[in-house]
């Protein structure tokens, strides 16, 4: 192992130098005893800086892993100071999602090495080499997770810069799987503010890294920030959902150069068979911009990007059928569960003559009046409206049952379902007036279909006429009236257009006020909507003040020591310190750190 080198074969000398080589599996620190406390019981991998090893802490009886560095390279100055650095950068880090390093110390024979957890799992790379993709709600969970713990790293003033499919560890812990690891911090590096010592790596180290998935900075040798890691991280998601890298050249540099000069391939050319939210291809995309101010300006708010389109899945108003786009054939894969994604489902074609009826119900209501949505939670609220408002008691029924049906399978991610569910709840709404608000209720159900599948233009006039039905209906004031402007302003949300979704938040955050008070909790959707466009638009003063409002809200409402809290406080600090208030920053860490102590106390 002098010269470093690796052989098969029969070979029992090194070639180059002489040196005695050693079996494979046969390394002479095994069965040893490192520092009097920790029993070497095996190599666990090896690579280009050194070997990690599986071994027993002998006092605690507790399984680590130790990563040593190679005997050759201690003479070696650069590697040495990397070394080094990913000890500092490991000292500064406490995060569920970071690899947790206990001690650092340096051989009688001079190799320094690591103590870390010993993590059971597979990588990301492992699972897309045998799944082809991950699950769309599946890569949502694990993405938040990383992002969670990179915003602790970058807090702390470390940027990994080596962020990749094999550094992204799942491991299965007692109460939940794919519990997200983020590993190898070996050539990240310190921010100057982080208070730590900053090593200068050369221009090599500067350069160091992954070409597949390295910012166009870091491939050209420039200043790094923690948006680099954003860029990264976007390579990964990239590849997670499509089952290929976003930029791959045939040789090291052509893959630098194309991260430099050249965008990624849509989803809809990479995997034409999967259906992609829009949304989320957006988010991914924005995170791969060339110019680092145009992507996501943290890892907060990433996270908080990819949550909002979980949310949504969750809830039914959107789902993984939502790029708007379809195969040519109709066998495509569904990535919309945690189900194996490389089963075949049978899409089935809208019967054209349904499609028609529906288009002529539509025109017939608009030849008649407006058309009247009403995005309540309940059909019933809509029928306790619409008292006396026409319509047989049979046809009633009959549209009763059509529109939870649409309105079920809408919440389920099932779209065919919905939309012939809405048809038919619309054929039997025929005797009601135009303006009865149980006709609006399936309408609006159509249009979080439209919304679901990508078609915003279609989506867009029926929540827009929701809006204006309910204002009329109802009155300006009311609630429901608010939640229209809300289901509008989200929808400009996805698209970007933040100018014209930023009155209509306002709008429905106003009206909710007067209608339900100023420290009413109905209200923290309203603000966080706004908070997070604010976010989007890098007006962190802004979005600062709004999440304080909330933290007030939900201190009132469930008290200051609720873990419910956690998030806003996590926020608030990030945003703080975006605006250089670092000692309120650090007071509401503090407080953070207080909670999630008594939360875990708690637990115990």
């Amino acid at each position: 192992m002098a010269c470093g080198l690796e052989f098969t074969g029969g070979a029992l000398v090194c070639p180059r130098d002489g040196t005695e080589l050693t079996p494979a599996g046969q390394d002479p620190l095994v069965g040893t005893i490192l520092a009097d406390r920790y029993e070497i019981l095996s190599v666990i991998g090896r690579g280009g800086m050194g070997v990690v090893y599986k071994a027993m802490h002998q006092l605690m009886e507790k399984v680590v892993a130790i990563k040593m560095m190679h005997a050759h390279l201690v003479s070696d100055q650069l590697a040495l100071k990397r070394f080094q650095q990913e000890a500092k950068a490991a000292s500064c880090l406490n995060h569920p999602h970071l690899i947790g390093v206990h001690d650092f110390g340096v051989t009688p024979a001079g190799q320094p090495y690591l103590v870390m957890d010993f993590l059971e799992g597979k990588s990301l790379t492992e699972i897309i080499d045998t799944d082809g993709t991950l699950a769309v709600k599946r890569a949502l969970r694990i993405f938040a997770q990383a992002c969670d713990g990179l915003a602790h790293a970058h807090n702390k003033g470390v940027i990994h810069r080596d962020l990749k499919p094999g550094n992204i560890l799942l491991v299965d812990t007692e109460d939940k799987s794919d519990f997200v690891k983020i590993v190898d911090f070996g050539i990240a590096k310190l921010l100057p503010h982080s208070g730590k010592e900053s090593q200068a790596l050369t221009q090599l180290g500067e350069t160091f890294g992954s070409p597949p998935y390295m910012s166009p900075e870091q491939c050209m040798g420039l200043a790094l920030d923690p948006r680099s890691d954003i860029y990264s991280l976007g390579c990964v998601m990239y590849e997670a959902l499509t089952g290929q890298p976003p930029l791959l050249g045939s040789t090291m540099l052509e893959t630098m150069n194309k991260h430099v000069s050249e965008m990624p391939r849509s989803f809809s050319e990479v995997c034409s068979d999967l259906y992609i939210p829009e949304r989320l291809e957006k988010i991914v995309f924005k995170t791969l911009d060339k110019n680092p101010e145009l992507r996501p300006q943290s890892m907060l708010v990433l996270k908080d990007a990819l949550e909002t389109v979980g949310r949504d899945l969750e809830s039914g108003t959107a789902s993984l059928l939502a790029t708007g786009r379809r195969p040519a054939a109709q066998t495509v894969r569904l990535v919309s569960s945690g189900a194996d994604s490389r089963q075949p489902a049978r899409i089935p074609a809208l019967i054209a003559i349904g499609l028609g009826m529906i288009l002529i119900i539509l025109a017939f209501l608009a030849g008649r009046g407006t058309l009247h949505l009403l995005l309540a939670s309940h059909p019933q609220t809509a029928a306790g409206v619409a008292g006396g408002t026409g319509g047989s008691a049979a046809a009633e029924k009959l549209w009763q049952r059509y529109d939870q049906s649409a309105d079920t399978a809408l919440r389920e991610g099932e779209l065919e379902k919905a939309h012939r569910s809405c048809e038919q709840a619309l054929k039997s709404a025929q005797q009601f007036r135009p303006d009865d608000p149980r006709l609006a209720h399936t309408l609006n159900i159509l249009a979080n279909v439209y919304r679901a599948q990508g078609n915003y233009g279609q989506a867009e006039p029926l929540f827009r006429q929701a809006l204006q039905i309910r204002a009329a209906a109802l009155g300006a004031d009311d609630p429901d009236v608010a939640a229209s402007e809300d289901s509008l302003g989200r929808l400009y949300q996805a698209e970007g257009r933040y100018r014209q979704a930023e009155p209509l938040f306002k709008q429905a955050l106003a009206t909710k006020e007067k209608s339900l008070g100023p420290d009413s909790p109905d209200l923290v959707g309203s603000l966080k909507s706004l908070a997070l466009l604010y976010q989007q638009e890098g007006r962190y003063v802004e979005a600062e003040a709004i999440y304080e409002r909330i933290l007030r809200i939900l201190e009132k409402a469930l008290g200051p020591q609720n873990p419910e809290l956690a998030s806003t406080l996590k926020v608030c600090a990030e945003l703080l310190r975006k605006s250089d208030r670092e000692s309120e920053a650090n007071r509401l860490e503090a407080r953070l750190k207080t909670l999630n102590g008594d939360q875990a106390a708690q637990e115990k």
